[in-house]
């Protein structure tokens, strides 16, 4: 498991580096992405103490843990002035629209400030159903929605949000650093924005 006090370390340092723009302070789980195996206790630990540090502007909170110890998390960074981001990512499908919006229900039960879903498109027709959900979805909550298709079958997506309300997209400051598939290099997202803003 990651030392706590190395992650807060990276943190500070990083803060330092881009301050006044708040990072997104993410540990992602094998399970969803991320590349170090952690059981559920020490996953829900490590929340717990990025949360209780106030040098944490906004944790990445993955939706599939056990709800009533992640809502423990999200008071605790609300105590702390900080903003949840609860996340949920799909690396193999798009799931139904119908289990899209249970997990929304379930980020909103946590009581996160923003609801972020990542899911693999399989087909053209899937990128176009997750831009419809994130449109309706934008509507219906209060809360910022941020989604993507990922891959490069859905860089539509991470560029789309003017249109479908989806609240923030993400870019690597390189190639070789990209956290997921599809993800742009900042240069061409900024370039893309000029163009179409």
């Amino acid at each position: 498991m990651p030392s706590l006090s190395d992650l807060l370390q990276i943190l500070n340092e990083l803060t330092t580096l881009v301050d006044p723009i708040p990072i997104i302070c993410t540990f992602r789980t094998m399970q969803e992405g991320g590349q170090q195996p952690l059981s559920e206790t020490q996953y829900l630990e490590l929340l717990n103490g990025l949360a209780a540090d106030d040098n944490v502007a906004i944790l990445d909170v993955e939706i599939n843990h056990n709800i009533v110890a992640l809502q423990q998390v999200v008071h605790k960074l609300h105590d702390h002035q900080a903003i949840a981001l609860s996340s949920f990512h799909s690396f193999e499908t798009t799931p139904e629209q119908v289990f899209m919006q249970n997990t929304l229900k379930r980020m909103q039960r946590i009581d996160a400030d923003i609801f972020k879903l990542a899911v693999m498109p399989n087909t053209k027709m899937d990128v176009i159903k997750l831009m419809e959900f994130t449109q309706v979805a934008s509507i219906r909550y209060s809360n910022p929605i941020v989604t993507m298709s990922m891959g490069k079958l859905g860089q539509l997506s991470r560029i789309a949000g003017i249109v479908t309300n989806s609240a923030i997209t993400f870019a690597s400051m390189d190639k070789q650093s990209a956290s997921a598939p599809g993800q742009m290099h900042i240069e061409q997202l900024k370039n893309i924005f000029k163009v179409i803003k």
